[in-house]
């Protein structure tokens, strides 16, 4: 023993003087993975924590951000434009913000707001990258870093939003601005104990911010060259614990550095700390002189335990040595004597406690016998073992419940003994080989039902694979045969009530393969009576065009949600093209995975029929809406252009001296004159209102001047009937409303033409009052009656009065003149403002018309006079003008009246000859007809103000007189250049206005 002491002595030290000298080869690698490993965590936590302090700060922006975009005053703003509400809201919000700002659809500053309640000048942002992101991420809050430099913005951290309109177009952009500084404010808060510097690029490499840390900064071209370094492209820094924390090695201005990156959460930026590679690896000298001392110290220890514990060994080990000797002269009876310690006396423990071990497994034996038994007659299967000779040794007590024998024993019987009377259903012997699984049997119950258990048997093998006899397994599955014939019964229902819903149904498997039809889905598509026989494909069915439809609502389909309705083209197996409404649903298998489609179709092909023959009419009707609007706009220029030459020439006639009876035949004549261009504007106007071409031009204007202007046009032919004409507009009607007065002014003028028309005595009144009824957009109704007290209309005719040629039937109002125009076009512009008509009439009592106007209230003037008030203006300068028209007897009238007006006039016939004209130069005015042969009055217009021309002036005052009247014939002449526009027939107080503005500067 001492032999084994010594040599195990020797051992330790020689190992304990291996280990210190393998520690002192190692002690530089070992300290260097420490202090790399504690360098890189602290390094790590400390970039964690300035990532998630800037994450922090942002989402305390973007929450503030939030409050701004979900206010009241900038979601109101777009319908309000209440600025002065946005921007006490924006001066509230500098706290969070420097700057903050709202623009226009177009991208161009409406609000801002600056810290301090400042009010920046205003600019342009739509050619910034802050509005071209804004317009690709409509209603999405998003932060953009801005450098500066010479655009609209200062730099800053720009948090933003694009807000949009119920369409979905843009509305304007929403911003706010912090200041690089401030948003890093926190990285002077976290007082960084570390040398080298700290740096912020945005996602794409934008500087945003650099700290120096320590007392020994990097230069500034070295900073730069930071940020053009790509962290993730440097190589690592060697060891497990750098790479794992993402540490690289980096060298600027001559330095190697140590470089850690983090990305900031929700914003991308990338933070970098660079720390000079000495500083990192400063504390390595210290741990290298510590780890020496650690050594030989642990040298010196290791000699002192290892002689002790020999020492201590030897007198643990002696009790142990005696007893096994003892063992091995053959006396079993010896036990370890006294109280060994540690290891030891755990071994000597085992060793007393052996012999009572073995007796020991003796019991747990007979126990683990007994637990097998009592876990067997409590199983709810029940259980046969047999022998080789297929007799049973143990029966469960579940078998004898299953099999019917609680009181029986089933020992030393045969199997086909034991399961009697139980039978296979085609009454055939159990197989011979005692190896399957779920063989069904049978029995005929005393209740006349029928008894069913499953029988699974498999071979018992000795260890070295020889028969030593069967265990089966019995189960009762008469409630499951049950159960199945329930469900046998369900399907048979479920087909049966399928096939009589007259909605076609379709189930294909996962290949598309058609696996059920109903009845009605084998009628619409000519299935036969089993679609299992042929598998027709479902996709066949669908018509080719309709089949990428059908493949997209198939995958939708696939992922668990119902598809449909679809509209598809489905194609029967006899021939023929069906036009379907197509619903969708996933198959599951019982597995629960995809296991094909189920489609139910509605048969549309007579409706789609019928929306083709609507679509072919309406464009029919649209065919002839145009035709009859060419037509119109043809008849029109026809007419007028006489007419103007009759009109204008009955207006020279009336300047000359005449006699009372010659006057007399005139004014006859002027006022068939207006009548006829009454109709034909009234021709004009319903075509232009049947064909949706006529637009309201709202404006302010006064009430009160509209009405009285509309009866003192009827007041001489009242005063001749002895009919008063009265205007009431009642006090709550504001003195300026907003509206199409021109418009206003046809409907009223239509009414009361109707009413003095149709009134043989009396009184016609105009009347109108607001209604309290407010309308959305700040607007309000207005009540306009005219009320006569003249022949009334019979109850059958008012049905119709507002159609276009509509006049009542009896015989004194077909006396009266009138085209029956009118009626019509006032319920059309009543309807094109969004209004309401209503008739009160009846036989010999009068007639009150009520319509509404939607009007918004219009500021009071100011000091300013009202259009044309004031005294006539001054008289005409003499000028030159040009009168081009290829119509003689316009020319002639137009040459006379302007003549007469001293002013020197020039015919030309066309537009050749009006160029040829206007090279002489010394014009003051072109009068200028559209329609002509060669080149029209706009392909003239054009040329002049191209300068193209030598001696023509390119600013001369070129107006129109035409007679393209239809909506829109003026705005089509403005464009082409010209200055001013009279449509034919026009009189001649017109054209003297019209030279008067010409001669003054203004525009016509």
């Amino acid at each position: 023993m001492g032999s084994l002491k010594g040599r195990f002595l020797l051992a330790v030290l020689a190992v304990a003087a291996l280990a210190t000298g393998l520690l002192g080869l190692s002690a530089d690698a070992i300290v260097s993975a420490l202090l790399e490993r504690n360098q890189a965590a602290v390094l790590g936590e400390i970039m964690d924590r300035i990532t998630e302090n800037l994450a922090l700060r942002d989402g305390m922006k973007r929450a503030a951000f939030l409050r701004l975009d979900e206010s009241r005053e900038v979601d109101g703003y777009a319908r309000s434009f209440a600025e002065h509400h946005v921007a006490r809201l924006f001066d509230t919000a500098s706290g969070e913000f420097a700057l903050i700002g709202y623009t226009d659809a177009a991208g161009v500053e409406e609000v801002k707001v600056g810290r301090g309640g400042t009010r920046p000048e205003l600019n342009d942002i739509a050619a910034t990258g802050l509005w071209g992101e804004a317009l690709l991420r409509p209603g999405r809050i998003f932060v953009r870093p801005g450098t500066g430099g010479s655009g609209p913005l200062p730099p800053g951290i720009y948090y933003a939003v694009a807000r949009q309109e119920l369409s979905g177009r843009v509305a304007g952009l929403l911003y706010a601005m912090v200041p690089v500084q401030e948003f890093c404010r926190s990285f002077q808060a976290m007082q960084l104990a570390l040398p080298g510097t700290l740096t912020l690029a945005a996602a794409d490499g934008t500087p945003l911010h650099s700290q120096a840390l320590g007392a020994d900064p990097l230069p500034a071209h070295a900073l730069a060259s930071l940020f053009e370094t790509r962290v993730d492209e440097l190589p690592a820094l060697p060891g497990a614990w750098p790479v794992a924390r993402g540490l690289r090695l980096a060298r600027a201005d001559g330095r190697d550095l140590v470089v850690v990156e983090g990305r900031v959460p929700g914003l991308d930026w990338r933070c970098a700390l660079w720390i000079p590679r000495e500083a990192f690896l400063a504390p390595l000298a210290a741990l290298r002189r510590q780890a020496a001392w650690i050594g030989a110290a642990t040298l010196a220890v290791a000699a002192l335990v290892t002689f002790l514990l020999a020492r201590w060994i030897g007198r643990q080990v002696r009790p142990l040595e005696r007893a096994v000797a003892r063992v091995a002269a053959g006396d079993f009876s010896a036990r370890v004597q006294g109280a060994p310690r540690a290891e030891f006396g755990l071994l000597a423990r085992s060793y007393n406690a052996m012999l009572d071990t073995l007796e020991g497994y003796e019991r747990s034996l007979v126990a683990a016998n007994q637990y097998h038994a009592e876990l067997i007659a409590q199983m709810g299967e029940g259980l046969l073992v047999l022998d080789g000779a297929d007799r049973v040794t143990l029966a469960n007590p579940a078998a004898r419940r299953i099999l019917g024998r609680e009181g029986e024993s089933l020992l030393d019987r045969t199997l086909g003994e034991a399961l009697a009377p139980y039978r296979r259903p085609d009454d055939t012997d159990l197989p011979p080989e005692r190896d399957f699984q779920d063989l069904e049997l049978s029995r005929a119950a005393e209740d006349g039902s029928r008894r069913w258990l499953s029988l699974s048997c498999a071979r018992l093998k000795a260890g070295d694979g020889t028969p030593q006899g069967s265990l089966c397994l019995l189960r009762d599955i008469s409630r499951a045969k049950g159960d199945e014939q329930a469900l046998r019964l369900s399907a048979r229902r479920f087909r049966e009530m399928a096939d009589q819903l007259p909605t076609p149904i379709v189930e294909a498997g996962p290949e598309s393969e058609v696996v059920y039809a109903n009845q009605a889905a084998r009628d619409a598509f000519g299935f036969a009576s089993e679609p299992s026989a042929s598998r027709p494909s479902l996709r066949g069915l669908v018509a080719p065009g309709s089949r990428g439809l059908f493949d997209s609502a198939v995958r939708l389909a696939a992922t668990g949600l119902p598809s449909g309705p679809w509209e598809l083209a489905m194609q029967p197996l006899g021939g023929g093209e069906l036009t379907c409404l197509a619903h969708l649903a996933p198959v599951h298998d019982p597995s629960g995975g995809a296991g094909g489609v189920r489609l139910s179709v509605h048969d549309i092909s007579e409706r789609k029929r019928a929306e083709r023959a609507a679509l072919e009419a309406k464009e029919a009707a649209e065919a002839a809406t145009r035709s009859k609007g060419e037509f119109v706009a043809a008849m029109s220029h026809e007419l007028r252009s006489p007419l103007h030459g009759i009109y204008a020439t009955l207006q020279m006639l009336e300047r000359t001296g005449l006699d009372q009876e010659q006057r007399r035949l005139l004014e006859r004549g002027l006022d068939t004159c207006r009548s006829l261009v009454d109709v034909v504007n009234d021709v004009l106007d319903i075509s232009g209102l049947d064909a949706g071409a006529l637009r309201l031009r709202e404006a302010p204007f006064d009430p009160r001047a509209a009405a009285a202007l509309v009866l003192d046009n009827f007041r001489p032919q009242a005063q001749a009937r002895g009919l008063a004409l009265e205007a009431l507009v009642h006090e709550d009607v504001p003195r300026r409303l907003v509206a199409d007065e021109g418009r206003l002014r046809q409907v009223l003028f239509n009414l009361v033409s109707n009413a003095v028309r149709f009134t043989d005595r009396g009184s016609v009144r105009v009347e109108a009052a607001a209604l309290p009824h407010g309308l959305p957009g700040g607007r309000s109704l207005v009540l306009w009656s005219v009320v006569d007290t003249g022949r009334g209309i019979p109850d059958e005719l008012q049905g119709g009065i507002f159609e276009a040629f509509a006049q009542a039937g009896d015989a004194p109002v077909r006396g009266a003149r009138g085209s029956g125009l009118g009626l019509g076009i006032v319920r059309r512009l009543v309807t094109l403002w969004g209004g309401s008509l209503t008739l009160d009439s009846g036989r010999g009592a009068g007639t009150s018309v009520h319509f509404t106007l939607p009007v918004k209230a219009a500021p009071e003037p100011g000091a300013a006079a009202e259009p044309g008030a004031g005294p006539p203006g001054p008289p005409v300068r003499r000028l030159r003008v040009l009168v081009v028209d290829d119509e003689p007897l316009n020319v002639m009238t137009i040459q006379l009246f302007l003549e007469g007006q001293g002013h020197r006039v020039v015919c030309a016939r066309d537009g050749d000859e009006a160029l040829a004209a206007l090279a002489g130069g010394g014009f003051d005015c072109v009068l200028m007809d559209v329609q002509m042969a060669g080149r029209d009055g706009l392909e003239v217009t054009r040329a002049i103000r191209s300068g193209a021309h030598p001696g023509v002036a390119p600013g001369v005052p070129v107006v129109a007189m035409t007679a393209h009247a239809l909506p829109g014939d003026r705005e089509r002449v403005l464009a082409a250049g010209m200055d001013g526009y009279i449509a034919k027939p026009a009189s001649l107080g017109e054209l003297e206005t019209l030279l008067r503005e010409v001669a003054g500067g203004a525009p016509a």
